[in-house]
C-alpha cells in the first residue's frame, strides 16, 4: 500500500504551477511582465556569453560570441520550464505513491 505525501503534492504542484505561470507571463502577456525563472536564466546565461565574450577584446570575436546569446538563452529558458514541470509533477506522483 502507498502512502500519500500532502506535503510533497504541494509543492510539487506549485512548482508546476509556478512555471507554468513564468511560461504563460514571458511568452503570453503583451506587456514587458517579468517572470523569476525567465529572470533568473537569462541572468545567468548573460554572465557566461559576457565572461566568454571578455576573454579576448577582439571587437568581432566578442560581437561573434554575444550574437549567439539570444538564440541559445531563448532555448534554455523553454528547457528550464520543461525542467521544471518534470520536477514537479515527478514530486507530485511520488506524493501520490505513484511506483514505477
Amino acid at each position: 500500500m502507498h502512502a500519500v505525501n500532502p506535503v510533497a503534492i504541494l509543492v510539487g504542484g506549485a512548482v508546476v504551477l509556478a512555471t507554468g505561470l513564468s511560461a504563460v507571463r514571458t511568452v503570453v502577456v503583451p506587456r514587458g511582465d517579468q517572470a523569476l525563472l525567465t529572470r533568473v536564466v537569462l541572468a545567468i546565461v548573460h554572465g557566461v556569453f559576457r565572461a566568454v565574450a571578455g576573454l579576448r577584446s577582439d571587437y568581432t570575436y566578442r560581437d561573434r560570441i554575444m550574437a549567439r546569446y539570444a538564440p541559445i538563452a531563448l532555448v534554455l529558458v523553454a528547457a528550464a520550464w520543461v525542467a521544471g514541470v518534470l520536477v514537479g509533477g515527478t514530486v507530485v506522483f511520488w506524493g501520490l505513491g505513484v511506483g514505477s
